[in-house]
């Protein structure tokens, strides 16, 4: 059975905000790519759920490569999959807490 996949408000913000700029520093096309690409990994996600890497810093919190730019950050909590948090991997990594 799959997990459901719950996303938090700052997250899903976050989401549309890299859509946005995929849309107008890239192409359209960029951006539909980006999307049909992280539907395609939480879906993987909802049906294995513990496929992200589980963080070293905080217990109960996970990582999965959306993009090579994008960091998804989780948590399992019952048949729920809590989306936390996206951040570019190119920040500082001193910067990231997880």
């Amino acid at each position: 059975m799959a997990f459901e996949i719950v996303w938090r408000k700052k997250t899903r913000d976050t989401f549309f905000s890299i859509i946005q700029y995929l849309n107008e520093h890239w192409s359209k096309n960029v951006a539909e790519d980006f999307v049909k690409t992280v539907e395609r990994k939480l879906e993987l996600l909802s049906m294995f759920p513990l496929m992200g890497v589980e963080s070293r810093k905080r217990k109960g919190m996970r990582k999965l490569l959306l993009s090579p730019q994008n960091m998804l950050v989780y948590r399992i909590k019952g048949k729920r999959i809590i989306l936390l948090q996206i951040y570019d991997t190119r920040q500082n990594p001193m910067r990231i807490d997880v």
